[in-house]
Protein backbone atom coordinates (compact mmCIF):
# COMPACT_ATOMS: atom_id res chain seq x y z
CA UNK A 1 0.00 0.00 0.00
CA UNK A 2 1.66 3.60 -0.90
CA UNK A 3 2.20 5.51 2.07
CA UNK A 4 1.13 9.19 2.51
CA UNK A 5 1.87 11.93 0.10
CA UNK A 6 4.47 14.12 1.66
CA UNK A 7 3.25 17.85 3.09
CA UNK A 8 2.70 20.14 0.49
CA UNK A 9 5.21 22.43 2.44
CA UNK A 10 7.93 20.34 1.86
CA UNK A 11 7.22 20.81 -1.80
CA UNK A 12 7.30 24.05 -1.67
CA UNK A 13 10.10 24.16 0.20
CA UNK A 14 12.02 22.01 -2.70
CA UNK A 15 10.74 24.30 -5.40
CA UNK A 16 11.96 27.15 -3.49
CA UNK A 17 15.49 25.81 -3.32
CA UNK A 18 16.59 28.29 -6.95
CA UNK A 19 15.52 30.81 -4.81
CA UNK A 20 17.83 30.16 -2.10
CA UNK A 21 20.47 29.15 -4.08
CA UNK A 22 20.53 32.92 -5.97
CA UNK A 23 19.73 34.86 -2.47
CA UNK A 24 23.84 33.24 -1.60
CA UNK A 25 24.77 33.77 -5.46
CA UNK A 26 23.87 37.61 -5.13
CA UNK A 27 25.27 37.91 -1.26
CA UNK A 28 28.37 37.92 0.44
CA UNK A 29 28.51 33.96 0.78
CA UNK A 30 31.38 32.55 -0.47
CA UNK A 31 30.60 28.44 -0.04
CA UNK A 32 26.75 26.90 -0.05
CA UNK A 33 26.05 23.17 0.84
CA UNK A 34 22.80 21.62 -1.22
CA UNK A 35 22.15 18.31 0.49
CA UNK A 36 19.39 16.06 -0.81
CA UNK A 37 18.39 12.56 -1.87
CA UNK A 38 19.43 11.69 -5.50
CA UNK A 39 16.83 12.88 -8.05
CA UNK A 40 15.54 15.81 -5.93
CA UNK A 41 16.80 18.86 -8.46
CA UNK A 42 20.18 19.93 -6.73
CA UNK A 43 22.16 20.73 -10.01
CA UNK A 44 18.62 21.31 -12.15
CA UNK A 45 17.49 24.27 -9.31
CA UNK A 46 21.55 25.27 -9.27
CA UNK A 47 21.71 26.03 -13.44
CA UNK A 48 18.45 28.04 -13.05
CA UNK A 49 19.85 30.12 -10.28
CA UNK A 50 23.27 31.05 -11.54
CA UNK A 51 21.45 31.34 -14.92
CA UNK A 52 19.19 33.81 -13.00
CA UNK A 53 22.26 35.54 -11.15
CA UNK A 54 23.99 36.39 -14.35
CA UNK A 55 26.73 33.86 -13.25
CA UNK A 56 28.59 31.23 -15.48
CA UNK A 57 28.31 27.90 -14.44
CA UNK A 58 31.16 25.61 -14.07
CA UNK A 59 31.03 22.34 -12.89
CA UNK A 60 33.22 20.04 -11.41
CA UNK A 61 33.60 16.42 -10.19
CA UNK A 62 35.45 15.52 -6.95
CA UNK A 63 35.09 11.77 -7.23
CA UNK A 64 37.80 12.15 -10.61
CA UNK A 65 40.31 13.01 -7.94
CA UNK A 66 41.13 15.72 -5.72
CA UNK A 67 40.33 19.86 -6.33
CA UNK A 68 42.63 22.46 -5.90
CA UNK A 69 40.40 24.91 -3.99
CA UNK A 70 42.80 27.85 -3.56
CA UNK A 71 43.06 27.91 -7.49
CA UNK A 72 39.69 28.55 -8.45
CA UNK A 73 38.64 32.68 -8.74
CA UNK A 74 36.02 34.60 -9.49
CA UNK A 75 36.15 35.43 -12.87
CA UNK A 76 35.89 33.78 -16.11
CA UNK A 77 36.36 34.10 -19.73
CA UNK A 78 33.44 33.66 -21.25
CA UNK A 79 31.74 34.14 -24.58
CA UNK A 80 31.08 38.25 -24.42
CA UNK A 81 34.25 38.36 -22.20
CA UNK A 82 35.00 38.44 -18.35
CA UNK A 83 31.91 37.03 -16.65
CA UNK A 84 31.40 35.81 -12.91
CA UNK A 85 31.25 32.73 -12.53
CA UNK A 86 30.25 29.91 -9.47
CA UNK A 87 31.68 26.73 -9.32
CA UNK A 88 29.59 23.84 -8.53
CA UNK A 89 31.31 20.51 -6.85
CA UNK A 90 29.11 17.80 -7.50
CA UNK A 91 30.00 14.49 -5.98
CA UNK A 92 30.60 16.26 -2.39
CA UNK A 93 30.05 13.15 -0.49
CA UNK A 94 33.66 12.06 -1.70
CA UNK A 95 34.99 14.87 0.28
CA UNK A 96 37.59 14.36 3.26
CA UNK A 97 39.78 17.90 3.20
CA UNK A 98 36.63 20.51 3.07
CA UNK A 99 37.95 23.77 2.55
CA UNK A 100 37.90 26.79 5.12
CA UNK A 101 35.22 29.75 3.51
CA UNK A 102 37.92 32.06 4.86
CA UNK A 103 40.95 30.89 3.22
CA UNK A 104 39.40 30.68 -0.41
CA UNK A 105 40.42 33.68 -2.99
CA UNK A 106 38.25 36.81 -2.65
CA UNK A 107 35.03 37.20 -4.88
CA UNK A 108 35.25 32.88 -5.52
CA UNK A 109 31.41 31.20 -5.22
CA UNK A 110 31.60 27.85 -4.66
CA UNK A 111 28.28 25.43 -4.33
CA UNK A 112 29.09 21.88 -3.06
CA UNK A 113 26.07 19.44 -4.00
CA UNK A 114 25.85 16.15 -1.96
CA UNK A 115 23.66 13.43 -0.91
CA UNK A 116 23.96 12.75 2.13
CA UNK A 117 26.94 14.89 3.65
CA UNK A 118 25.25 17.00 5.63
CA UNK A 119 26.91 16.83 9.00
CA UNK A 120 30.53 17.26 7.31
CA UNK A 121 29.02 20.46 5.70
CA UNK A 122 28.31 21.61 8.88
CA UNK A 123 31.51 20.56 10.72
CA UNK A 124 33.52 22.63 7.93
CA UNK A 125 31.48 25.84 8.89
CA UNK A 126 29.55 25.58 5.45
CA UNK A 127 26.00 27.00 5.25
CA UNK A 128 23.62 24.32 3.97
CA UNK A 129 20.28 24.36 2.55
CA UNK A 130 18.06 21.14 2.54
CA UNK A 131 16.62 20.36 -0.92
CA UNK A 132 13.49 17.44 -1.00
CA UNK A 133 11.71 15.65 -3.94
CA UNK A 134 8.80 17.57 -4.34
CA UNK A 135 5.27 15.43 -4.85
CA UNK A 136 4.02 14.61 -8.27
CA UNK A 137 1.08 17.76 -7.88
CA UNK A 138 4.06 20.20 -6.78
CA UNK A 139 6.46 18.49 -10.14
CA UNK A 140 3.40 18.96 -12.16
CA UNK A 141 2.62 22.41 -11.54
CA UNK A 142 6.69 23.48 -12.35
CA UNK A 143 6.45 21.16 -15.87
CA UNK A 144 3.09 23.28 -16.60
CA UNK A 145 4.09 27.00 -15.00
CA UNK A 146 7.62 27.09 -15.47
CA UNK A 147 9.01 24.60 -18.43
CA UNK A 148 5.46 25.19 -20.70
CA UNK A 149 4.78 21.41 -20.71
CA UNK A 150 1.34 19.79 -21.74
CA UNK A 151 -1.40 19.63 -18.31
CA UNK A 152 -2.06 15.86 -18.94
CA UNK A 153 2.22 14.84 -20.01
CA UNK A 154 3.02 16.37 -17.05
CA UNK A 155 0.73 15.05 -14.86
CA UNK A 156 1.28 11.54 -16.31
CA UNK A 157 4.74 11.74 -16.63
CA UNK A 158 5.20 13.10 -12.80
CA UNK A 159 3.57 10.67 -11.42
CA UNK A 160 5.11 7.60 -12.73
CA UNK A 161 8.54 9.34 -11.73
CA UNK A 162 7.02 10.09 -8.41
CA UNK A 163 8.58 13.29 -7.67
CA UNK A 164 12.09 11.73 -9.43
CA UNK A 165 13.27 14.64 -11.59
CA UNK A 166 16.40 12.23 -12.58
CA UNK A 167 13.37 9.49 -13.60
CA UNK A 168 11.49 11.94 -15.06
CA UNK A 169 14.04 12.91 -17.53
CA UNK A 170 14.31 9.43 -18.59
CA UNK A 171 10.27 8.86 -19.14
CA UNK A 172 10.56 12.00 -20.96
CA UNK A 173 13.37 10.58 -23.42
CA UNK A 174 11.10 7.27 -23.61
CA UNK A 175 8.40 8.96 -24.68
CA UNK A 176 9.30 11.28 -26.82
CA UNK A 177 8.21 9.75 -29.84
CA UNK A 178 4.98 9.28 -28.44
CA UNK A 179 1.78 11.70 -28.45
CA UNK A 180 1.35 11.09 -24.61
CA UNK A 181 -1.23 13.63 -24.34
CA UNK A 182 -3.56 12.10 -27.08
CA UNK A 183 -4.18 8.77 -25.15
CA UNK A 184 -6.95 7.73 -23.64
CA UNK A 185 -6.49 6.38 -19.86
CA UNK A 186 -6.42 2.78 -21.14
CA UNK A 187 -4.53 3.45 -24.15
CA UNK A 188 -1.41 5.13 -22.31
CA UNK A 189 -2.09 2.09 -19.39
CA UNK A 190 -1.48 -0.78 -22.64
CA UNK A 191 1.56 1.44 -23.70
CA UNK A 192 3.12 1.34 -20.12
CA UNK A 193 2.51 -2.55 -20.06
CA UNK A 194 3.97 -2.89 -23.76
CA UNK A 195 7.04 -0.75 -22.42
CA UNK A 196 7.54 -2.69 -19.74
CA UNK A 197 7.65 -5.94 -21.36
CA UNK A 198 10.03 -4.33 -23.80
CA UNK A 199 12.22 -3.39 -21.07
CA UNK A 200 16.17 -3.90 -21.85
CA UNK A 201 16.62 -7.11 -19.06
CA UNK A 202 20.20 -5.98 -18.08
CA UNK A 203 19.04 -2.82 -16.26
CA UNK A 204 18.53 -4.76 -13.51
CA UNK A 205 22.26 -6.56 -13.91
CA UNK A 206 25.62 -5.15 -12.33
CA UNK A 207 27.51 -3.58 -15.00
CA UNK A 208 30.06 -5.80 -14.09
CA UNK A 209 28.05 -9.17 -14.75
CA UNK A 210 26.61 -7.42 -18.36
CA UNK A 211 30.11 -7.27 -19.49
CA UNK A 212 30.85 -10.82 -17.81
CA UNK A 213 27.49 -12.01 -20.02
CA UNK A 214 29.18 -10.55 -23.30
CA UNK A 215 32.73 -11.88 -22.87
CA UNK A 216 31.72 -15.03 -21.72
CA UNK A 217 29.28 -15.84 -24.97
CA UNK A 218 26.07 -15.91 -23.32
CA UNK A 219 25.19 -12.19 -25.45
CA UNK A 220 25.41 -14.43 -28.67
CA UNK A 221 23.83 -17.84 -27.55
CA UNK A 222 20.95 -16.02 -25.51
CA UNK A 223 20.36 -14.10 -29.46
CA UNK A 224 20.49 -10.71 -27.36
CA UNK A 225 23.27 -9.01 -28.31
CA UNK A 226 21.56 -5.78 -29.43
CA UNK A 227 20.90 -5.55 -25.56
CA UNK A 228 24.61 -4.74 -25.14
CA UNK A 229 25.10 -1.83 -27.26
CA UNK A 230 25.31 0.66 -24.76
CA UNK A 231 27.46 3.27 -23.91
CA UNK A 232 27.73 2.27 -20.38
CA UNK A 233 29.06 -2.05 -21.52
CA UNK A 234 31.74 -0.26 -23.83
CA UNK A 235 32.94 1.94 -20.45
CA UNK A 236 32.99 -1.41 -18.28
CA UNK A 237 34.17 -3.35 -20.76
CA UNK A 238 37.26 -0.84 -21.92
CA UNK A 239 38.29 -0.51 -18.36
CA UNK A 240 38.02 -4.01 -17.75
CA UNK A 241 39.65 -5.57 -20.85
CA UNK A 242 42.80 -7.06 -18.55
CA UNK A 243 40.22 -9.02 -16.74
CA UNK A 244 37.81 -10.78 -20.15
CA UNK A 245 40.74 -11.00 -22.44
CA UNK A 246 42.60 -13.61 -22.98
CA UNK A 247 45.59 -12.36 -24.45
CA UNK A 248 47.46 -8.80 -25.87
CA UNK A 249 45.94 -9.33 -29.13
CA UNK A 250 42.98 -9.48 -28.16
CA UNK A 251 43.15 -6.57 -25.40
CA UNK A 252 44.32 -4.62 -29.00
CA UNK A 253 41.56 -5.53 -31.02
CA UNK A 254 39.12 -4.70 -28.61
CA UNK A 255 40.80 -1.29 -28.08
CA UNK A 256 40.25 -0.93 -32.09
CA UNK A 257 36.91 -1.50 -31.47
CA UNK A 258 36.39 0.82 -29.01
CA UNK A 259 38.05 3.58 -31.02
CA UNK A 260 36.51 2.64 -34.33
CA UNK A 261 32.84 3.13 -32.05
CA UNK A 262 34.21 5.97 -30.84
CA UNK A 263 34.06 7.40 -34.38
CA UNK A 264 31.04 6.58 -35.62
CA UNK A 265 29.19 7.78 -32.52
CA UNK A 266 31.21 11.26 -32.80
CA UNK A 267 29.93 10.96 -36.87
CA UNK A 268 26.20 10.68 -35.59
CA UNK A 269 25.82 6.94 -35.83
CA UNK A 270 25.44 6.20 -32.29
CA UNK A 271 23.68 2.99 -32.29
CA UNK A 272 26.08 1.68 -35.48
CA UNK A 273 28.98 2.50 -33.39
CA UNK A 274 27.89 0.50 -29.89
CA UNK A 275 26.77 -2.13 -31.87
CA UNK A 276 30.34 -2.60 -33.77
CA UNK A 277 31.49 -2.66 -30.45
CA UNK A 278 29.21 -5.66 -28.72
CA UNK A 279 29.45 -7.80 -31.74
CA UNK A 280 33.23 -7.27 -31.45
CA UNK A 281 33.40 -8.44 -28.09
CA UNK A 282 30.90 -11.40 -28.70
CA UNK A 283 33.34 -12.84 -31.41
CA UNK A 284 36.09 -12.49 -28.64
CA UNK A 285 33.78 -14.61 -26.19
CA UNK A 286 35.93 -17.17 -23.86
CA UNK A 287 33.30 -19.28 -22.01
CA UNK A 288 35.71 -20.09 -19.18
CA UNK A 289 36.24 -16.78 -18.14
CA UNK A 290 35.47 -17.06 -14.35
CA UNK A 291 33.20 -13.93 -13.11
CA UNK A 292 34.39 -12.07 -9.75
CA UNK A 293 32.68 -8.86 -8.72
CA UNK A 294 35.09 -7.86 -6.75
CA UNK A 295 37.99 -7.67 -9.41
CA UNK A 296 36.35 -4.99 -11.69
CA UNK A 297 36.61 -1.77 -12.26
CA UNK A 298 33.90 1.22 -12.52
CA UNK A 299 35.15 3.63 -14.91
CA UNK A 300 32.67 5.88 -13.40
CA UNK A 301 34.32 6.74 -10.18
CA UNK A 302 37.13 4.56 -9.45
CA UNK A 303 40.37 6.13 -9.61
CA UNK A 304 42.30 5.22 -13.05
CA UNK A 305 45.25 3.89 -10.97
CA UNK A 306 47.19 0.70 -10.99
CA UNK A 307 49.32 -0.50 -8.13
CA UNK A 308 52.66 0.30 -10.50
CA UNK A 309 51.92 3.74 -11.28
CA UNK A 310 50.70 4.72 -7.58
CA UNK A 311 54.43 3.72 -6.62
CA UNK A 312 55.84 6.09 -9.92
CA UNK A 313 54.00 8.86 -8.26
CA UNK A 314 54.63 8.43 -5.09
CA UNK A 315 58.56 8.33 -5.78
CA UNK A 316 57.28 11.32 -7.72
CA UNK A 317 56.31 13.41 -5.29
CA UNK A 318 59.14 12.41 -2.71
CA UNK A 319 61.73 14.01 -5.15
CA UNK A 320 59.42 16.84 -6.23
CA UNK A 321 60.90 19.69 -4.29
CA UNK A 322 64.34 18.77 -5.43
CA UNK A 323 63.47 19.24 -8.56
CA UNK A 324 61.46 22.17 -7.88
CA UNK A 325 64.02 23.58 -6.74
CA UNK A 326 66.68 22.29 -9.73
CA UNK A 327 64.12 23.94 -12.09
CA UNK A 328 64.02 27.27 -10.68
CA UNK A 329 68.25 27.93 -10.48
CA UNK A 330 68.39 26.95 -13.73
CA UNK A 331 65.51 28.79 -14.90
CA UNK A 332 67.09 31.77 -13.08
CA UNK A 333 70.29 31.08 -14.69
CA UNK A 334 68.88 31.10 -18.06
CA UNK A 335 67.70 35.30 -17.36
CA UNK A 336 70.89 36.01 -16.18
CA UNK A 337 72.37 34.86 -18.97
CA UNK A 338 75.10 33.07 -16.88
CA UNK A 339 77.07 29.64 -17.69
CA UNK A 340 74.88 26.25 -17.70
CA UNK A 341 74.35 24.80 -14.40
CA UNK A 342 76.64 22.07 -14.85
CA UNK A 343 79.52 24.25 -15.82
CA UNK A 344 79.03 25.78 -12.45
CA UNK A 345 78.67 22.52 -10.76
CA UNK A 346 82.11 21.27 -12.05
CA UNK A 347 83.82 24.29 -11.26
CA UNK A 348 82.29 23.94 -7.17
CA UNK A 349 83.60 20.56 -7.44
CA UNK A 350 87.25 21.59 -8.53
CA UNK A 351 89.89 22.55 -5.53
CA UNK A 352 90.87 25.51 -4.70
CA UNK A 353 94.35 26.23 -5.43
CA UNK A 354 96.16 28.01 -1.92
CA UNK A 355 98.00 30.70 -3.63
CA UNK A 356 100.35 31.78 -0.34
CA UNK A 357 101.54 28.27 0.32
CA UNK A 358 102.50 28.00 -3.79
CA UNK A 359 103.94 31.44 -3.34
CA UNK A 360 106.14 30.38 -0.47
CA UNK A 361 107.13 26.65 -2.29
CA UNK A 362 108.29 29.08 -5.15
CA UNK A 363 111.25 31.14 -2.47
CA UNK A 364 112.05 28.06 -1.49
CA UNK A 365 113.26 26.22 -4.12
CA UNK A 366 116.60 26.48 -5.82
CA UNK A 367 116.79 28.05 -8.85
CA UNK A 368 118.41 26.60 -11.78
CA UNK A 369 121.02 27.42 -13.79
CA UNK A 370 120.23 29.13 -17.02
CA UNK A 371 120.25 27.17 -19.68
CA UNK A 372 123.21 27.65 -22.12
CA UNK A 373 122.71 29.46 -25.80
CA UNK A 374 122.35 27.46 -28.67
CA UNK A 375 125.04 27.30 -31.00
CA UNK A 376 123.55 28.98 -34.43
CA UNK A 377 125.86 27.80 -37.16
CA UNK A 378 126.71 30.29 -40.21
Amino acid sequence: MRGPEPPYSCAIGAMNAKARIETFLRGRGVALGVVGEPGSGKMHAAQLAAKAAGFHLTILDRTQGPIHYNRLGALTLGDHGLAKTVFVICGADAETSWPDPKSLPEGAKLIFIGNSCRAEMKRASLQVEQVSRPSPEAMTKSLFLDQGWDVIVAQRLARLSGGDWRQLRALEMLFKNVDVASLGDDEFQRLLLDTKADKNPLLDVPPSAVVHQLFSGYAARSNTLEHYADHGVLMWAEANKDLVCNSIEDMATLQEAAVFSDVLMNGGENQLGLETFARTAANAANSNIRYDFARYRNPWAARRETPATAAIRKAWERHAPWTKRQRGRLALLQQRGDVPLATQARKRAAPKANTKKAAKRTAAAPKRAAAPPLLVQK
